[in-house]
């Protein structure tokens, strides 16, 4: 079992969380999946939407990776302003793809239609995340994870402030980084043998692979929320 307090593992037949102190989960008499299980269902869906909409997803990957490229120097300032609430309506795509089907400009550009809150959002979510970098990689990274459903909660049109977002991923995802570090992990290696082919198999094979699994990580824990 995993403690829905701190995410440690808590031995079968435990009251408590040998870590925390939390009260155990209680058993349901129904079998639930297993972490791999749901990789293994998301990794199949992932599969299943890239074989039906190939090119969508390559353009998507592509328009993902638009605001970093244009994030040199003076376009920084582009960066900030437009490519943040961008990145929401890439959030907004990524979710259609995973269910087999297509996105079309206006996804990509709803991030726009509430731009305050949108840009201000994921302003907070990088500069929390620069924050733990400075810090130390590793409070980085826990800060990355937490922060992970910040750009799905946005694309959805959540009524939540800025920083209540930020404060909900962050519940949300307790329990959860570590599910979601070992599905993006192998990624890490394929954005490192990408650079001698200039981003070429990123953009052609892991990256709408990426976009596709993470989006089906983040249905995957949305369906189990409302089953709860």
């Amino acid at each position: 079992m995993i403690c829905t307090k701190c995410g440690g593992k808590i031995s079968d037949g435990a009251a408590f969380c040998p870590y925390c102190g939390a009260a155990a989960p209680i058993k349901s008499d129904s079998p639930k999946t297993s972490e791999k299980d749901d990789r293994d269902s998301i990794k199949a869906r992932t599969k299943e939407a890239v074989g039906k909409l190939y090119w969508p997803a390559v353009l998507l990957t592509v328009l993902a990776a638009a605001p970093l490229l244009l994030g040199q120097g003076p376009a920084i300032l582009l960066l900030i302003f437009a490519g943040l609430p961008f990145l929401v309506g890439i959030a907004k795509a990524q979710m259609r793809l995973f269910h087999g089907e297509r996105y079309d400009a206006s996804d990509l550009f709803s991030g726009f239609s509430d731009y305050k809150k949108n840009t201000g959002a994921m302003a907070l979510k990088f500069l929390f995340l620069a924050l733990g970098i400075i810090c130390l990689i590793v409070p980085g990274l826990i800060a990355a994870l937490g922060m992970f459903e910040v750009r799905f909660l946005l694309a959805e049109g959540t009524p939540l402030s800025g920083m209540d977002v930020i404060r909900k991923s962050r519940e949300n995802m307790r329990g959860h980084k570590r599910e979601l570090f070992r599905l993006i992990l192998p990624y890490i290696g394929w954005a490192l043998l990408s650079i001698p082919t200039l981003g070429a198999l990123w953009a052609f094979y892991a990256g709408p692979r990426f976009y596709l699994d993470t989006a089906g990580f983040y249905c995957a824990l949305k369906e189990k929320r409302k089953e709860a």
